[in-house]
């Protein structure tokens, strides 16, 4: 396996929090007044954030927060410990002039595609004076892929047992009946586009072929799972969404399903197996699976 790949693999994130909870997350502010006029505090980057890296391997990381009262130069460096992947920065002014105001500041560092990155800020009165007036430290910050996960509540980690990842380049963040096919379709395709609008992009999404749902005393369970079928396929012909992975057929002992609906220890094996394999192939990634559970 490639090392470098292996690497790629661990930095992406599965999020399973809305969307409006992240930016919620990610906007917050600490209140300013006179008990902050000497601290520098650091909103952004949070510890373990992972900024997502673009087409040419780096992102640029938003650096911002709360400046001392006489700062006017806002400087930041980025290291690595051995053996990880990307590139150290020494210091470089983030932010200076208008962009430090009224005790705020705003500015960024661009960094390769890589982590955990040290994400060293120090505050200086000017140029001249190499003193600083303060420091802030935020010990992990990455630059890699960044997913965001909808739908279905196994596709949230209510599976059995519930999953931690092993990995230490790997975070993830916390947030009753069928819908016609063309309701499904509708509303799926109007959340692509609204996300691909507020992010500026063509942000990938893929949408799996499942449905699957005991029936619990209902006699129309087979034609409900027909119908989200049939609009999800229609979300791939028409070119809206990539086809993800058909996990209907996990069925049958609670190893696949624990509770009849949610994912059990081999089914959340195989889930994530066939999920690798569909973003593998679509981005060209080496895949680890050796082995793959039946």
């Amino acid at each position: 396996m490639n090392e470098q790949s292996n690497v790629d693999r661990r930095l992406f994130i599965r999020r399973a929090a809305s969307l409006a909870a992240v930016a919620a997350l990610m906007m917050a502010a600490p209140a300013t007044g006179s008990a902050l006029a000497h601290a520098a505090i650091l909103d952004s980057p949070l510890e373990r954030q992972v900024f997502q890296r673009s087409a040419e391997e780096s992102a640029e990381v938003k650096v911002a927060g709360t400046a001392p009262a006489d700062a006017t130069l806002v400087e930041a460096k980025a290291g690595l410990g051995a053996g990880l992947r990307g590139k150290a920065v020494d210091w470089t002014v983030v932010a200076h002039g208008g962009q430090i105001k009224e005790g705020r500041f705003s500015g960024s560092l661009k960094l390769e595609t890589g982590g955990w990155y040290t994400l060293n800020v120090r505050f200086r009165k000017s140029a001249d004076d190499a003193t600083a007036l303060a420091e802030a430290t935020v010990e992990k910050v990455g630059v890699g892929d960044g997913f965001v996960t909808a739908g279905q509540s196994n596709s949230v980690n209510y599976g059995n047992p519930r999953q931690k990842s092993a990995e230490t380049l790997s975070v993830y963040f916390d947030g009753k009946r069928f819908t016609p096919a063309d309701q499904y379709e509708r509303e799926a395709k109007a959340m692509i586009e609204f996300s691909r609008q507020q992010l500026g992009w063509p942000v990938d999404w893929f949408v799996a072929g499942t449905c699957y749902c005991p029936p619990q005393g209902k006699t129309d369970w087979k034609e409900g799972m027909a119908s989200v079928l049939k609009a999800q396929k229609t979300l791939w012909d028409k070119g809206i969404a990539h086809r993800g992975p058909d996990t209907n057929d996990l069925v049958g002992s609670p190893d696949y399903r624990h509770d009849g609906i949610h994912f059990g220890p081999r089914g959340l094996l195989v889930h994530a197996e066939r999920w690798y394999t569909i973003l593998s192939a679509h981005y060209g990634w080496a895949s680890p699976v050796t082995q793959a559970a039946k």
